[in-house]
């Protein structure tokens, strides 16, 4: 009870809840899932009187429990492990078609120049900045230095959790899948436009989802080689400067 009170106040006050909301779906769809399969297998059951105590320790101490037990984690493992060989085999040839672009691309001056054109087409207040690849180099190197090689590591494994995350979603996403055609197979009504309509629904995040989370994966790699190359700019400015 403190728990979900605890959880309710986090909400209210507007504190994420979304991995424990997560968590909960994942739990649920998995006893669903592991229910329907041993009514399939074995027999439909009904559940135990709490207050039944003889029934609960002879459903436990006869071994009775053993059963559910092992069909609900192998549900859970045995998809889990089918999502997350699927992803990562998808994810591996697409980052590694992104990755070779992004560490084959050579930054030029040339690239700033849509931005500077952009912001002299805008309708600004006068200011004392003149926007040229120079202030672009020298505001870079600023932000840079303001934070320590301590906080942009904190960065960078603030993005590789958040990569994990999606992953696991992309997991649950694929459990709701799984999840949706077994119910529209065994509830009589479920209907085909429910169906529809959910299974589009849950393709759709699968696919955005699938985007963030290689978005997530190479933003790493992407940030040290724009690093690199905008040092090696700023390098080569200063260089002809002083010539």
């Amino acid at each position: 009870m403190n728990y979900l009170q605890e959880f309710i106040s986090k909400y209210l006050n507007g504190k994420p809840v979304s991995p424990v909301l997560l968590k909960i779906i994942d739990f649920v769809l998995t006893l669903s899932l592991t229910s329907i399969f041993f009514q399939k297998v074995y027999f439909h059951y009904s559940l135990l009187d709490i207050t039944d105590y003889k029934g609960v320790y002879h459903f436990i101490s006869s071994g009775q429990f053993f059963i559910p037990l092992v069909l609900f984690f192998l549900t859970h493992f045995s998809i889990n492990f089918a999502s997350g060989s699927f992803f990562n085999l998808a994810s591996h040839f697409i980052s590694a078609k992104w990755l070779n672009k992004v560490l084959t691309y050579k930054l030029k001056s040339s690239d700033f120049e849509p931005l500077i054109k952009v912001s002299e087409n805008q309708k600004l207040p006068v200011v004392p900045i003149q926007l040229d690849n120079n202030f672009i180099f020298k505001t870079y190197s600023l932000i840079k230095k303001s934070k320590t090689e301590r906080q942009w590591q904190q960065i960078a494994d603030k993005i590789s959790r958040d990569a994990q995350s999606a992953k696991s979603v992309l997991n649950i996403v694929i459990k709701a899948i799984i999840a949706t055609f077994v119910y529209y197979n065994t509830i009589p009504y479920f209907g085909a436009y429910l169906f529809s309509l959910v299974l589009v629904l849950l393709v759709s995040i699968l696919i955005l989802q699938f985007i963030w989370h290689l978005i997530l994966a190479n933003a790493p790699a992407a940030i040290r080689k724009f690093d690199t190359e905008m040092t090696r700019l700023l390098s080569e400015s200063q260089s002809a400067d002083i010539q």
